[in-house]
């Protein structure tokens, strides 16, 4: 069975429904350290990725459509 990459984890959680991640929710969830850099990748491979402050202050991504 081939290991999943962190692109994979992260594009697999956004697209569930109405699903937001921040920095802190990545490193607890999947052990990333750079979430924008995937966050980039995400959007090199042509889905829109809206980024908003949630209730807290943080940075929280979400994907709109591809």
């Amino acid at each position: 069975m081939k290991k999943q990459s962190q692109f994979q984890k992260v594009l697999g959680y956004l697209r569930g429904k109405k699903r937001t991640l921040t920095r802190s929710q990545a490193m607890q969830r999947f052990k990333i350290k750079n979430l924008p850099a995937r966050i980039s990748e995400i959007r090199q491979a042509g889905y829109k990725v809206n980024k908003v402050k949630n209730r807290v202050g943080k940075t929280a991504y979400s994907i709109v459509s591809r």
